[in-house]
């Protein structure tokens, strides 16, 4: 390989301490959950000190989605 050549390994070029991007926004989640046998219920908390007041193109309200696949197919995981 010749400089700035960027073909092979490339864990072995970045290190084990490069970042990650996206970096989340969100360390800790706590996740509670009720259900009667037929609905469930999920109640999602977690620390953001930010104020999101404003409704814009591109900014997003906190929000969360929970995905269960039906059958073998890994479910979508755009958008989070």
């Amino acid at each position: 390989m010749g400089e700035g050549d960027l073909c092979g390994d490339s864990a072995q070029r970045t290190g084990p301490h490069s970042p990650t991007l996206p970096a989340p926004s969100v360390t800790s989640l706590t996740v509670r959950s009720v259900h009667n046998g037929t609905a469930i219920a999920f109640l999602m908390e977690w620390d953001d000190p930010t104020k999101n007041d404003q409704l814009a193109p591109g900014t997003f309200r906190d929000a969360a989605a929970l995905a269960f696949p039906l059958g073998d197919a890994p479910p979508f995981f755009c958008m989070g």
